[in-house]
Formats: structure tokens, C-alpha cells, sequence
């Protein structure tokens, strides 16, 4: 038996039990593994130098590695990204590097989009100078900023016209980063999908009147006016709102999230677009401020409840991304405790593997 399958086999009868009900059954696929570690804590130079070998495990078993993009030539409030030992490092071990970029601005409403693309290219360049390529480019949220979420002032886009600047976005890119996937981050609970799928929270639909099917629908038209499209969605939503039963300003509107992941996956797999998810879990509310310890078990343990979770309810993503944008858990290593990242990330790893059966490409 494959050394990690036995691994993660007693893992999961040591920590969740018999393995009897798992949820229903799924049908193996090629899915893939990432990870994030978060930009606003300690720096992740240790990674890529002396503590190389503290996180083996994750390494040999991850699709890629996704960096923020801000990273780069950071603001104050991130951390630098070691770009040269970072490329060294994932050259030497053939690991493939995505990049997450959000960085869209409302200027009058003439070439957000294209102005947007040139971003993306300047804050790239670090990439092919280092003989690298871009397996992925996650764009974080390019049609609520474009619509003004969740400034005050009224001065957002409509609808029609941030889905033209978004297809502009993605025709530029296409140019830039030829080969390249890109796909859409949308923050989830702050969207209703449908009148019939609404959010926890739902303020981005509130906010504009739109719902993220018809945001949807309406990227992929403009997309394809121009010859163009997006490959993936990836869902931004935390265990703590995934488990959300009621919308949090409307109660008497019940929220089932499995059901409303399962309606965007079907949309994606009708237009053979693929449905990526992150799977963390929020420790930035007031209960474990102060309390780091606490923050970085909570961080662990409910990543890895939310996996089980997504078995049960039997949501199945293309892929799966390990990520943190938090300052808690605030150590990246070691891979083997303490409930760093990579702890969890390690242990998420096992779990998914054992899970959600894998399908081996040819």
C-alpha cells in the first residue's frame, strides 16, 4: 500500500471515527491540490531556505503553490514574497505557481478592464524573468469592486458595463499569460446566487440588485463576444458561513449552501467551466482576538471539519485550495504540529485523499 494512503487511512479512522457514512457516492475525477498560505503574517522566506525540509509532506503532494500577487513589491500591511528563492525552489521541485490578484479600480468608467490587465502584467513580470509561468490566475471578486462593493459613494458600475471591463480583462490576459488558466474568486456568502439560493449574508446582492448567477451570465456573454472566457470559479466560504442555516439579516430566509455550491457547479459543468473551492476557516472574529493559540487549533481542526462537511453534503470541486488570509494561524511551519499552516495543510491533504476518490489522468 501507497505509504500516504496507509497514513491517511488510520488519520481518518484516529480522528473522525468509522468511516461508514461518509456521504453519497462520487464518481472519481482528476481533481487537484493547492495551498496559500496567508500574506498578512510572518514571512514564508523560511519555506524556500533553511526550514525547506519541515514541510516534505505538503510539498510532494501539492498541484501548486498560489501566491498573492501583491506580494511581489508588497504595501505595508503584507509580507514580502522571497522571489528568488521562491522560484528557485519551485523550479527545483516542479511545482506549478498560480497567482491571486484583485486589483481592479474604478477610474470614470473608460478601460478599468484593460487598465486592470496591465497591472496584472507589471505585477507578473518577476514570473517569466525567472524562467516560470503562471499555471493559474485567480481573479478575486472583478465584478463587485467594479460595481462599487462595498464603497458608500455611488459610483460604481452597472451590471452590463463590469462584465465588458471583466471580458476585456480576460481577452488582455489571454495575450500576457498565453496558456495561463484564469478563473473568478467570488466571495459566496456575501452574494445570493439565486432568489430561490441566497447568501448568509447576501450585501453584494442587496447593495446592487444583481445576483451572482445573472454577474454569471453575464461575464461569460461579454467573454465570449470577444472570443474569450473564464475557465474556473473558485468559491471564497469559510466553514463559519458555510454551516450558515438563515440569512443573517432576513431569518426567515433558510440558507442551505450545499445546495447553492451544487446549482453553480451544475452552471459551471453546462458551459465546461470548472468549480474550484477554498477550504479554511475564519479566525479573524472577536472570540479568539488576543488568543493565538486558540486561533491557530480553531484554524486547524475546523479545515479539516469542513472537508468532512463537503463529503457528507457531497460537493465534489475540480479543485481544491488551502488557503489563509488571515494573521492566525501566525507560524507556517512545522508541517508534523503545532497547528501551523502547514500542519493543517498537511493534514487536509491526507484527508481529501481519503475522502474524494481521485481519478488518474493517463
Amino acid at each position: 500500500m501507497n505509504p500516504l494512503i496507509l497514513i491517511t487511512t488510520l488519520y481518518v479512522l484516529g480522528a473522525g471515527g468509522a468511516t461508514e457514512s461518509l456521504g453519497p457516492r462520487l464518481d472519481p475525477k482528476p481533481y487537484e491540490i493547492g495551498i496559500a498560505p496567508s500574506h498578512i503574517t510572518k514571512s514564508t522566506a523560511p519555506l524556500f531556505s533553511s526550514n525547506v525540509k519541515d514541510w516534505d509532506e505538503v510539498r510532494r503532494n501539492i498541484d501548486f503553490y498560489k501566491v498573492y500577487s501583491t506580494q511581489a513589491v508588497p504595501p505595508d500591511w503584507a509580507s514580502q514574497l522571497p522571489i528568488e528563492s521562491f522560484a528557485a525552489f519551485v523550479k527545483k521541485h516542479r511545482i506549478a505557481v498560480d497567482a491571486e490578484f484583485g486589483n481592479f479600480k474604478l477610474c470614470g468608467g473608460t478601460g478599468e478592464g484593460r487598465a486592470a490587465a496591465e497591472r496584472a502584467r507589471k505585477m507578473h513580470t518577476w514570473v517569466e524573468d525567472r524562467g516560470l509561468k503562471l499555471r493559474a490566475l485567480h481573479i478575486d471578486g472583478p465584478i463587485r469592486r467594479l460595481m462599487g462593493c462595498p464603497r458608500k459613494e455611488k459610483d460604481g458600475m452597472k451590471l452590463e458595463q463590469a462584465a465588458e471591463e471583466t471580458a476585456v480583462f480576460l481577452a488582455e490576459c489571454r495575450k500576457t499569460f498565453p496558456g495561463t488558466r484564469i478563473g473568478l474568486i467570488t466571495n459566496f456568502p456575501n452574494w445570493h446566487y439565486t432568489p430561490e439560493h441566497p447568501g448568509m449574508l447576501g450585501m453584494w446582492t442587496n447593495s446592487t440588485g444583481v445576483h451572482y448567477r445573472d454577474a454569471l451570465e453575464a461575464v461569460y456573454r461579454a467573454a465570449r463576444e470577444k472570443g474569450t472566457r473564464f475557465d474556473f470559479v473558485e468559491v471564497d466560504c469559510p466553514l463559519n458561513y458555510y454551516r450558515a442555516t438563515k440569512n443573517r439579516t432576513e431569518p426567515s430566509r433558510p440558507v442551505n449552501n450545499a445546495a447553492k455550491f451544487k446549482a453553480l457547479q451544475q452552471w459551471c459543468k453546462q458551459r465546461d467551466i470548472e468549480f474550484w473551492l477554498i477550504v479554511n476557516y475564519d479566525t479573524n472574529p472577536q472570540k479568539v482576538a488576543g488568543k493565538a493559540k486558540l486561533g491557530n487549533r480553531l484554524f486547524h481542526d475546523e479545515t479539516l471539519t469542513y472537508i468532512r462537511r463537503l463529503r457528507k453534503d457531497g460537493v465534489f470541486p475540480d479543485c481544491f485550495t488551502i488557503q489563509s488570509w488571515y494573521k492566525l494561524p501566525e507560524e507556517h511551519l512545522p508541517e508534523k504540529g503545532g497547528y501551523s499552516f502547514m500542519h493543517t495543510a498537511r493534514d487536509a491533504i491526507r484527508l481529501i485523499r481519503e475522502l474524494f476518490p481521485m481519478k488518474e489522468t493517463q
